[in-house]
């Protein structure tokens, strides 16, 4: 359903559920949903900043694991049990009656995996053969991509593991930019990369002199003083996503024999 409204949106395999992440430009990153509960959320209590499941994961660790790595063989918790008198490090976006419930997210945040997809409408195979079922179960499907850190270990049941955030929460819609100096100090070499679903091209609009199109590699020329720059990639439907910006003041080289 978030598809069908241009949402980019992905299910997501935590601790005995399915649940989605939608990226929002707003906030620039993924947001997690749970479509069960009303489209219940987690949201950080001193900012309101509604929370992805890899912060989750990092608030669960702190408050069922705290200065200590998960062994999957020996721990056993109660993953719906919060401690007395000690509540959570997030608050639930939508109130409903059932009880811890309001935390799903958090409660689930032991490890996290997903399919590197969300084409499930025209592109059915290849998908998780079942949900699997409560707590730790292994979730037999080899297709995952699991995430691991410091203190989450890879399980051996699966074969697919990342410590890199960028393969599993990409910011979509933004420009990245390496820059290299040319020979002299008069320009700069740039290569843009994007995670834009539907990509078409990148726009450039340098000294506010208005946006033009430009390939993945351009050449920043510089003037005496300060030079503005912004990026931004365009979507086949046309959709610009948010610029990234950069200012930069530059002094001519002196001459030769200055």
């Amino acid at each position: 359903m978030c598809i069908a409204y241009g949402w980019q949106t992905r299910f997501v395999n935590v601790v005995g559920h399915e649940v989605v992440e939608v990226w929002n430009d707003e906030f620039g990153k993924w947001i997690f949903l749970d479509a069960d509960f009303q489209d219940l959320y987690n949201y950080d209590p001193a900012t309101a900043t509604p929370l992805d499941l890899r912060e989750l994961h990092e608030r669960y660790l702190e408050y069922y694991y705290p200065r200590k790595s998960i062994n999957w063989l020996a721990d056993t918790i109660d993953w719906k049990k919060l401690r007395d008198n000690d509540p959570p490090p997030v608050k639930p976006g939508l109130a409903t009656p059932h009880g811890n419930v309001l935390l799903t997210g958090f409660i689930n945040a032991a490890f996290m995996r997903l399919v590197t997809r969300n084409n499930w409408f025209e592109q059915p195979y290849p998908r998780p053969l079942s949900h699997g079922h409560g707590g730790y179960c292994p979730y037999p499907w080899d297709g995952y991509l699991n995430w691991y850190d410091d203190r989450t270990p890879p399980k051996r049941n699966h074969s697919l593991y990342t410590d890199r955030a960028r393969d599993m929460w990409p910011d979509l819609n933004k420009v990245h930019v390496d820059m290299t100096q040319g020979f002299g100090n008069d320009r700069l070499f740039l290569r843009f990369e994007t995670y834009t679903p539907n990509f078409s091209h990148f726009e450039v609009n340098v000294d506010d002199t208005g946006w033009k199109e430009a390939g993945e590699r351009w050449t920043w020329l510089l003037q005496s003083g300060r030079n503005t720059l912004s990026v931004r990639a365009v979507s086949k439907l046309g959709v610009k996503g948010f610029p990234s910006s950069f200012v930069l003041h530059h002094a001519d080289a002196p001459a030769f024999g200055d």
